[in-house]
């Protein structure tokens, strides 16, 4: 069954499992880092990395009241209502990232309750004059679309006509995908240094 925002983690303490990403990072790998630290368009940084395209898939569009956390964020007084979004991003009916974004009610896009099936990063990072807080992090046990990640990164960012909280769970599918970069990456180190290049050539001037 697909949690409302009622099932989600509601209490304050929720809150202080929230870390700035400078100071979380020092139990992240490179790659960890790279990742969770990019703050461009995570869709479009999923499709150069699978090289196919990377579908949305809904699990949850309506209008409910945000966490408590979630109100606090995104400084939303009590029992305003906000416009909930669940959606996993998949490669090959793989979810790789569970997605929860909340936007206040009164300042909802057209744009945004019409996405559908596109991804929220197309309309987000169309527009240069959004603006995006710094990002943080938790491993904490936080379900988004029914899935649990490794980490979960969140962040607000600040349309001329909304705010968006935006927060990204890295599910255990992309950690695999991180852990084949890893591979990849030692495995060239190593084959340069059994077979290093020859020094270039010095040319004398005439």
């Amino acid at each position: 069954m697909i949690p409302s925002s009622q099932d989600m983690p509601a209490s304050p303490l929720v809150l202080r499992q929230w870390r700035p990403l400078a100071v979380a990072a020092v139990q992240l790998s490179p790659h960890w880092q790279r990742w969770l630290g990019a703050r461009g368009s995570l869709t479009a940084r999923l499709a150069d990395r699978v090289k196919g395209p990377i579908t949305v898939k809904i699990h949850a569009e309506h209008a409910a009241p945000p966490t408590l956390d979630e109100a606090r964020r995104l400084a939303l007084p009590q029992r305003r209502l906000a416009w909930i979004r669940e959606v996993t991003l998949e490669y090959a009916d793989v979810p790789l990232i569970a997605a929860r974004s909340v936007v206040p009610l009164g300042e909802l896009p057209r744009e945004v309750r019409l996405l559908g099936r596109k991804a929220l990063g197309h309309w987000l990072f169309s527009h240069p004059d959004v603006t995006r807080s710094a990002i943080e992090l938790t491993d904490h046990s936080l379900q988004i679309a029914g899935h649990q990640g490794i980490w979960t990164r969140r962040s607000v960012f600040r349309h001329p006509r909304c705010r968006l909280l935006v927060q990204e769970s890295f599910l255990p599918a992309l950690a695999d995908l991180m852990h084949d970069d890893s591979a990849e990456i030692s495995e060239s180190r190593q084959e340069s240094q059994r077979h290093p290049r020859p020094p270039a050539p010095i040319m004398e001037n005439a």
